[in-house]
């Protein structure tokens, strides 16, 4: 699947799994943006609580999807470039 072929298929995802998604891939140790990742995990962290009373953050809360963790896995494939584009557009969309 190509970049833009996955941020097609994020753009007809709910709100609250795209927060799901950037919450994932903010936090993941194998994804490398040029962004800070700590203060846009918090940001959508806080967005997402917002949004749904049933979202807790712990593992099970995020990574029981498994199209999110699909999604993430996926980016951790692509080049740093296409990481960032990725992390771009989930940024810009929440």
């Amino acid at each position: 699947m190509e970049v833009n072929e996955l941020i097609k298929y994020i753009s007809d995802m709910s709100i609250i799994d795209k927060l799901k998604l950037g919450i994932s891939v903010f936090s993941s140790n194998y994804i490398n943006t040029s962004y800070n990742k700590k203060e846009i995990f918090d940001r959508m962290d806080n967005q997402l609580k917002k949004l749904d009373s049933s979202y807790i953050m712990t593992s099970s809360g995020i990574y029981n999807n498994k199209i999110i963790m699909f999604l993430t896995a996926r980016i951790t494939e692509y080049s740093k470039e296409e990481q960032n584009k990725v992390a771009m557009y989930l940024v810009n969309v929440v």
